[in-house]
């Protein structure tokens, strides 16, 4: 009796494809961990050659350019030495400036009047020589009565062609002209500009004739017919001489992050702005409402309650960034109006000097 053969199901793979799969999956893994490998042996960062270029980039560009030369440029504009910005553009091939003033968009914000100007294309036919570049520039200047800075600065420079130090350069510049107009309005010019060099060395700064091309992309004009903001630290009856300098009293790595500060707040309840100052040096003057007094006392000592209460408040923040020993706060009021500003007179103006023993 023979016994029934068996056939493989409908569907179901060749045992010879079965077989293949773990090779197949085998395979692709070993060549992903190759290829991992290869990347893991890559030399991080840049190559030692790559690191060099870039630090002679650095230093034609940042320094002998930026912190030699440019500042003497700079100080012919603003003394309008005539015989110092022509030699600098003595060689110039091309130069291109932008129109006039009254050709320029300008634009009103209550006393400021901001003018701008953008270079849309380079046209051969707008090109000068140096000498109408010279003349440009100190008209610039000479729109100033005074000047209170002429600033010249890199904002990029590299080789025009990439890894050659000794060829010509290209980056670009940024000139800002600061001071006053006529009848002593603030005036601030910026322009950028771009330019062309044809060395670079470490004798740039002996030589003249710099460029061989510059060119005005944008300008911006700002001119104010009064001061927009004003010292006013005598108004406020503090004495800054007592309060910690930052750039003065410098005590090396000690020097807590935080020194002080000014915080706004109606700290007494009396719908007054009171101005918090707090100093890492020591204690200041006392605060005081128009009466001299916290509204719903008639005795001075509420003013020291409330000095106790918020420098108890700030004691506890303080422990928590652990400041040097003796920082204690000192509340001043400010000027200012009620709440809503509806009327700014009315408002603290006694300043008393604090007193030994004072909180």
């Amino acid at each position: 009796m023979s016994s029934p053969q068996t056939s493989p199901a409908p569907g179901s793979p060749p045992a010879s494809s079965r077989r293949a799969i773990p090779v197949v999956v085998i395979g692709v893994l070993v060549v992903l961990m190759l290829a991992f490998g290869r990347v893991n042996r890559r030399d991080p960062g840049l190559t030692e050659k790559r690191a060099r270029y870039l630090q002679d980039v650095e230093h034609l560009g940042g320094f002998v350019l930026g912190d030699l030369c440019l500042p003497k440029l700079a100080g012919a504009i603003a003394t309008d030495d005539d015989d110092e910005l022509s030699a600098a553009f003595a060689k110039i091939a091309g130069a291109w400036i932008p129109p006039e003033i009254d050709q320029m968009a300008s634009r009103q914000h209550g006393a400021v009047t901001v003018t701008t100007w953008q270079r849309i294309e380079q046209k051969r036919e707008d090109v000068v020589d140096g000498e109408q570049l010279v003349s440009w520039l100190q008209e610039q200047r000479r729109r100033f009565a005074s000047i209170d800075a002429v600033r010249l600065k890199v904002k990029r420079m590299q080789p025009e062609t990439a890894g050659r130090l000794d060829g010509p350069w290209n980056g670009t510049l940024q000139l800002n002209i600061t001071g006053q107009a006529a009848e002593e309005r603030p005036r601030s010019t910026t322009f950028e500009l771009s330019c062309r060099l044809g060395s670079l060395d470490d004798q740039l700064p002996e030589r003249d004739d710099w460029f061989l091309e510059l060119v005005v992309d944008r300008a911006e004009i700002t001119e104010s017919s009064r001061l927009l903001m004003e010292e006013m630290t005598d108004e406020t009856g503090i004495d800054v001489a007592r309060l910690h300098d930052n750039w003065r009293d410098i005590s090396g790595s000690r020097t807590p992050a935080l020194t002080g500060g000014i915080y706004l707040a109606d700290y007494d309840g009396d719908r007054h702005v009171d101005c918090l100052v707090t100093d890492i040096s020591g204690p200041g003057p006392l605060p005081r409402n128009r009466q001299g007094t916290i509204p719903g006392r008639d005795r001075p000592g509420g003013i020291a309650e409330v000095v106790q209460r918020v420098a108890g408040r700030l004691g506890r923040l303080r422990q928590r960034r652990r400041p040097r020993p003796g920082a204690r706060p000192t509340l001043l009021p400010q000027r200012s109006g009620r709440s809503g500003g509806k009327n700014p007179a009315d408002c603290s103006t006694s300043w008393p000097a604090s007193t030994p023993g004072s909180s």
